[in-house]
């Protein structure tokens, strides 16, 4: 057993009493393996001590070390925001035909790849209100830190912006079905006939 400090104890049980058992190296009882002959002294309880020594608040605790994440906050100039996870060559040419099909273009809009951009806050840009329209393919909200849940090609509109969430430009590309959802959702989110 390791020595303990008496002043520590008496301090930690004052007014009860303290049993304990000095360290001595037990027999064993052949016979049945119990330990024979267990011995234990009896302390009478602590009086109670005042130590006076004062620390500075400081001292006792510790701060806990500061760890900085950069977070990037895009510049938006554009009322059209769109959000991608990355984009490849072929992606953006998809991308800038889906935008022409709604009378935009890649220079008419925001364009955040996130693989370029790296963690990205959004919610000061947003609280702004100068984005009217965010589509984001393939990337859900929670990922750029907006509880916004989104179920895939319907249009939510929250304080004023109309968001919407489609597959990655990839999969959309490569699947019909995906196509006639995300056009029939575009042409909602920008009021096209």
């Amino acid at each position: 057993m390791a020595h303990v400090d008496s002043i520590f104890l008496k301090q930690l049980f004052t007014g009860e009493e303290i049993y304990l058992i000095p360290e001595k190296k037990q027999e064993e009882d052949t016979v049945s393996g119990l330990i024979s002959n267990p011995v234990v002294a009896v302390i009478e309880p602590a009086k109670q001590e005042v130590i006076a020594e004062e620390k500075p608040v400081e001292s006792i605790q510790e701060k806990p070390p500061v760890v900085e994440i950069a977070v990037n906050i895009p510049q938006i100039s554009q009322k059209v925001l769109i959000l991608v996870e990355s984009i490849e060559k072929e992606e953006a040419e998809f991308l800038a035909k889906v935008l022409g099909a709604v009378g935009l273009s890649l220079e008419k809009v925001d364009l955040i790849d996130l693989s370029k951009t790296g963690q990205t806050d959004l919610k000061n840009v947003l609280s702004q209100k100068f984005v009217n329209q965010f589509v984001t393919f393939g990337v859900s909200l929670f990922k750029i830190n907006l509880e916004i849940p989104l179920t895939p090609y319907e249009i939510r509109s929250i304080q004023g912006i109309n968001f919407l969430f489609a597959h990655s430009l990839t999969e959309i590309s490569s699947n019909q079905n995906l196509k006639k959802q995300l056009w029939a959702s575009l042409k909602s989110l920008f009021a096209i006939a």
